[in-house]
């Protein structure tokens, strides 16, 4: 293992090949020690480093010892999730609403399992779920809730919660996205706003969304293209949008094999 790499790559963690990074300094301490807390962190911190089956293992370690802790099955179910380990992730987030996590909190998370696990019309109800909530996280329930509707061929009706005055801090790049749905930018030029961006997270949300943009007017050539624009951006593989546009390309595989 190479000290230099700093996050693990999605073949390390889907194909038992490519690059992960050593641990830290932080990581082998916490290792030596098998409190709870101490363990806690030390999946977090494998976590932070995109080696997420590493993290589950150490996760597991930390339930040995304590079952109530509702933060602990949140992270264990992000991993999972990550993994596309989708019945394990059900699980943990089942056993957060059992500990009491609110259910506004979870709705994203479970949104996100059922997106991933292309049960379209659940998950924008999950969404759905998440408002009423500060700005920036109901742009990203908005769009999340729009790719789920298009893909399901229900209306995406959570776009009149799209306003001119809204204040999304980082969360621009789902405001933009949310512009070619509401068809005030050019599919074209949010492309090539997508190519020019600096910022891997965000050209990998719009780059997502305009792939389901182009599937959902059967364009598939363009939509296959996008998606592999969204994979090229590798730094930022364990996002949702990186991960939805994965499974697109693994299920397009399995119909291409039947």
């Amino acid at each position: 293992m190479n000290e230099e790499i700093r996050y693990a790559s999605p073949e390390s963690q889907y194909e038992d090949r490519g690059v992960v990074p050593a641990d830290t300094e932080e990581i082998f301490w916490t290792r030596m020690s098998d409190d709870y807390d101490s363990r806690l962190k030390c999946g977090n911190l494998l976590a932070r480093q995109y080696r997420y089956r590493e993290a589950v293992e150490v996760y597991r370690k930390a339930e040995r010892i304590r079952q109530d802790d509702p933060a602990l099955y949140l992270r264990m179910g992000g991993a999972l999730l990550t993994l596309f380990r989708f019945d394990e992730a059900a699980e943990c987030y089942e056993r957060a609403r059992e500990l009491g996590m609110e259910a506004r909190k979870l709705a994203f998370y479970f949104g996100f399992l059922d997106y991933l696990s292309g049960n379209w019309r659940t998950a924008a109800e999950r969404f759905r779920d998440v408002l009423p909530t500060d700005e920036e996280n109901t742009v990203s329930a908005v769009y999340w809730h729009t790719l789920s509707s298009v893909r399901a061929g229900t209306a995406p009706d959570l776009l009149v919660e799209v306003k001119p005055d809204l204040q999304v801090g980082h969360h621009t790049a789902y405001l933009r996205a949310l512009d070619l749905f509401r068809g005030t930018v050019s599919a074209k030029k949010l492309r090539r706003e997508a190519e020019e961006e600096r910022n891997d997270l965000n050209a990998v949300i719009l780059f997502y969304g305009l792939s389901v943009f182009w599937e959902s007017r059967g364009d598939e050539k363009q939509a296959a293209e996008l998606r592999r624009e969204t994979l090229a951006r590798e730094s930022v593989w364990p996002c949702v949008a990186s991960l939805a546009a994965r499974r697109d390309e693994q299920a397009g595989k399995e119909r291409q094999r039947k």
